[in-house]
């Protein structure tokens, strides 16, 4: 499908792909560009990234797990994901992700990460979500999902079954498997929140079910 773009364009979109997708009125679309083509798909048709960060960062979508062969832009993903979507600036990105370059080195390197990442995204059919617009980047929270963001919903929560849940998540400490300069504050963040409901966990178990507060007591340290 062909459609000319002016400043207010109305996209029309033919009779069979409403069809296709089942469309009706109100339904909402996702449109996004990887700089040549224009997609749009209807967003729950549009599966997220994946990022998980506890043990060792990996990537994935649609079920399909994704590897990049610039590490640094790894750690750019993962950076980015726990600013959850907050403008950083590029120059804050690149002087904490190449500490030892020239600003204008750092910079540079940057843009070839993100090049590396739009690459990999093309490559699997999706557009990666990675933003950025007058000097700041940011990741598109709408279009990732990630073990972290689940385990702080599940702690925030209060439930123990929640905290239950949380504590599967947590199959190792924060991005144990790596070693970026930024970890230290963050992996800080999430052992003493995995501790805390490991404690709450026994205390809830110690006289109704022994076995079970004896099951998280032997997995107290983990981290």
């Amino acid at each position: 499908m062909l459609t000319k773009l002016s400043e207010s364009a109305t996209i029309q979109l033919p009779k069979h792909i409403i069809s296709l997708f089942s469309l009706s009125a109100g339904d909402e679309l996702l449109c996004d560009t990887d700089g040549t083509a224009i997609r749009i798909i209807p967003k729950e048709l549009n599966p997220k990234l994946r990022i998980d960060c506890f043990g060792q960062l990996t990537f994935g979508y649609a079920g399909k797990y994704l590897y990049a062969s610039n590490k640094k832009a790894c750690e750019l993903l993962a950076l980015l994901l726990m600013e959850r979507g907050k403008p950083i600036r590029k120059q804050r990105l690149a002087e904490t992700l190449w500490q030892d370059a020239e600003p204008e080195n750092a910079l540079d390197s940057i843009y070839k990460a993100v090049r590396c990442l739009q690459a990999l995204g093309k490559r699997e059919g999706f557009i990666m979500p990675v933003r950025a617009d007058s000097g700041f980047m940011w990741l598109d929270m709408e279009r990732v999902e990630s073990d972290v963001i689940e385990f702080e919903r599940l702690y925030a929560s209060g439930r123990f079954a929640d905290y239950e849940a949380a504590v599967e998540l947590y199959r190792a400490p924060f991005l144990s498997k790596e070693f970026y300069e930024w970890l230290e504050q963050w992996q800080a963040f999430y052992d003493i929140r995995y501790m805390n409901m490991i404690n709450a966990l026994i205390e809830s178990y110690r006289e109704s079910n022994p076995n079970m507060a004896r099951y998280y007591q032997s997995i107290q340290y983990k981290v």
